[in-house]
């Protein structure tokens, strides 16, 4: 099938129209399959690069199946947040280096560019590079891109696990660091392959579990989920696990700007930016420390958000104490630095919280937040 697009498709001057036209005739897998080979061995064109990969690759899903778009779950992560998650995974440790969920390779082929030549080229010779996805043209389309970016002769030495990550015969390589944006979605069942923690029996949700696995499996991570799990009853098991790791946990507010602003093709509804609510976790596993240090939620204007984006902007947002929950404590406390003493001084004095104090019925009093 591949020979017979090569044969019918010019790639000369192509266009957004020609590709839908294509991908009638001969389906998403035959016309990426032969993108791919035309671009590994030509050069790239106004369009068809691996700038834009990702983004072709979205409006090709939402052209040929919304719904399985749609029920997959998939967030493409913008190019000012996988270099913001790259530049804190290149201070990390961890010999090999994972992407779980990579999807197109938005967020690999963002820290291949971010670090050094020297560690690059070593990664690439040394066969440390490993890729996750339950997607097999999205994971071909990452490792084609590599191939395109660094050389082909590199493609031979990156391991590629295509299927469910949650199985349990899937495994990170030893000394490793992860970078990962895996799909947000409901567990209907739990999967006889998977190992059935309480953590995926309690949240059922797809992110939590791929969480749990990256977080127990690997020397150190950056994850982007949505944030809920921050504060949701239903994540305090994945909260306890976190007690015996530690990093921190930067969230971002959805309005009036958002993380994942960006396209959406027209899977279902006709907004221009993701509406979830992120949070980037950064596990860094220093020796001798537990918990987590946890960031407010922070707002942005869309104008904003360059400048926000930045490691050293980001740092001034999270405060120095480590937090651990347990069963008195269950949810992290999104405290700005500013404002921590006054919390600190709260917690010495009393054990109340606002539920504690408000009125199932009216009164005279009322309280301003």
């Amino acid at each position: 099938m591949q020979n017979v697009v090569n044969n019918k498709v010019s790639f000369e001057n192509y266009t957004i129209e020609q590709y839908k036209s294509d991908l009638d005739n001969y389906g998403l897998d035959s016309v990426w399959n032969a993108i791919l080979e035309h671009c590994l061995n030509n050069q790239s064109s106004s369009l068809l690069n691996v700038e834009n990969f990702g983004e072709l690759y979205e409006i090709g899903l939402a052209h040929t199946n919304k719904i399985e778009k749609k029920e997959m779950g998939k967030y493409f992560t913008p190019p000012d947040v996988a270099k913001l998650m790259s530049d804190w995974l290149s201070t990390l440790k961890g010999e090999n280096v994972c992407d779980v969920c990579c999807g197109t390779g938005n967020l690999i082929l963002s820290y291949l560019k971010t670090i050094n030549k020297k560690e690059l080229i070593s990664l690439l010779e040394h066969k440390r590079i490993f890729l996750y996805d339950i997607d097999s043209l999205a994971l071909k389309i990452c490792l084609y891109s590599i191939g395109i970016t660094y050389g082909k002769e590199y493609m031979k030495n990156i391991t590629v696990i295509d299927g469910d990550f949650l199985n349990h015969k899937v495994a990170l390589p030893s000394n490793c660091k992860v970078i990962s944006n895996p799909p947000y979605y409901r567990i209907k069942e739990i999967n006889d392959t998977w190992e059935n923690t309480e953590v995926i029996r309690q949240s059922k949700e797809f992110y939590s579990a791929i969480m749990e696995k990256i977080i127990t499996s690997s020397n150190a991570s950056v994850i982007i989920t949505p944030y809920s799990f921050i504060g949701g009853e239903k994540f305090y098991p994945l909260r306890r696990k976190l007690n015996d790791y530690n990093g921190f946990i930067v969230s971002f507010d959805n309005v009036p700007g958002s993380i994942f602003s960006g396209k959406k093709h027209g899977i279902f509804n006709s907004n221009n930016t993701n509406s979830v609510r992120a949070a980037i976790t950064v596990v860094e596993n220093k020796p001798n420390q537990k918990g987590f240090r946890v960031s407010p939620l922070i707002r942005f204007k869309n104008s904003e958000k360059e400048k926000l984006l930045d490691t050293k902007e980001l740092n001034e947002f999270i405060p120095n104490t480590y937090q651990i929950v347990n069963d008195a404590d269950k949810a992290y406390k999104k405290c700005f630095v500013s404002l921590v003493p006054l919390l600190n001084k709260w917690n010495g004095l009393s054990d109340e919280k606002l539920k504690d104090i408000v009125s199932e019925r009216k009164t005279e009093y009322s309280i301003c937040v």
